[in-house]
């Protein structure tokens, strides 16, 4: 790494403030833990859409084809 981009880096987390308390680093932890659930279900919720929408597609390519 580049040593100037590494003593921005060391100086940047210098003037970070750290987590002083027990409370915090729980609340920091739980916030971590739901951001990651949130981030998988609203994923989940993305990929099932998309599968809907395509059944959809493929369903009215199906029926033009159709001889009615």
């Amino acid at each position: 790494m580049n040593p100037k981009r590494l003593q921005r880096k060391v100086a940047k987390e210098l003037k970070k403030p750290s987590i002083s308390t027990k409370a915090e680093e729980a609340l920091k932890a739980e916030f971590e833990l739901r951001k990651k659930e949130k981030s998988v279900t609203s994923k989940r919720l993305k990929e099932e859409r998309k599968e809907y929408i395509r059944n959809i597609k493929v369903q009215k390519a199906k029926n033009k084809h159709k001889g009615r």
